[in-house]
């Protein structure tokens, strides 16, 4: 399962891979001028040199292919472009709606490109997790590296985790968690407006895998139905 998760994330990543941006020169985002934190309120900042996991580095030594795509060539390109890449993680929390309709504070993470003008946001809703430890908001997750591709990410904590911790985690309830997913993007897309964190392109792209892919489904169909305002450029499930 592992093997097949790190597979299905190096895919991913040759899907997106195809970003060509222009340096600029690094922010302090606690400096940052511009911030609307009244729908996204930030709680922690920091920036970080991304370092690759020992099971990563194995992985891409390992001779895996998938359909037409070299797991190794992609996972080995995108290893050392992250070395070399610095990236911006925004914790924060937003208000959405639970299952009731009542209103819900939930919690999530924002992760930039620290060299560079992110090109679109890419929300990524995340895979079956068995602790709080694991939720994005606690931790630096592994899709988070796609954000040295130039891309924003946008990456909600589920309601379970976080701030809501100590609450019931809604498993595959598609109608909630999508409607949560949407809020966390639109609440982090008014953060950064009028910033130099704001992407250049307003079309994005949603991408998750296993419950995550489920989640990811719900969210196009959330978007179509209720948020035709969103251009979606790409889904990956």
């Amino acid at each position: 399962m592992r093997k097949l998760k790190t597979i299905a994330f190096a895919a991913l990543a040759a899907l997106l891979s195809a970003c060509s941006v222009e340096p600029v020169p690094f922010i302090d985002f606690d400096k940052t001028e511009g911030l609307d934190q009244s729908a996204f309120k930030v709680t922690s900042t920091r920036c970080t040199e991304y370092e690759v996991p020992a099971e990563l580095e194995a992985v891409a030594e390992a001779e895996t292919r998938t359909t037409a795509i070299n797991a190794q060539n992609v996972l080995q390109k995108l290893l050392q472009r992250a070395r070399k890449s610095k990236l911006i993680e925004v914790a924060g929390i937003y208000t959405s709606k639970d299952h009731n309709g009542d209103d819900i504070v939930l919690s999530g993470k924002i992760i930039l490109p620290a060299d560079r003008k992110p090109t679109r946001y890419l929300i990524c809703s995340h895979f079956t997790i068995n602790s709080n430890a694991e939720c994005p908001s606690m931790c630096f997750p592994l899709e988070g590296v796609l954000a040295t591709l130039g891309y924003a990410m946008i990456l909600p904590d589920y309601e379970g985790f976080g701030v809501t911790v100590d609450r019931t985690h809604p498993y595959l309830v598609m109608e909630q968690t999508s409607v949560n997913v949407v809020d966390m993007y639109l609440a982090a897309k008014k953060l950064l407006a009028g910033t130099k964190y704001a992407p250049e392109h307003n079309d994005i792209y949603l991408v998750g895998y296993s419950q995550g892919g489920a989640t990811t489904m719900a969210v196009q169909h959330k978007i179509e139905t209720n948020n035709p305002e969103i251009e979606i450029r790409g889904v990956y499930a």
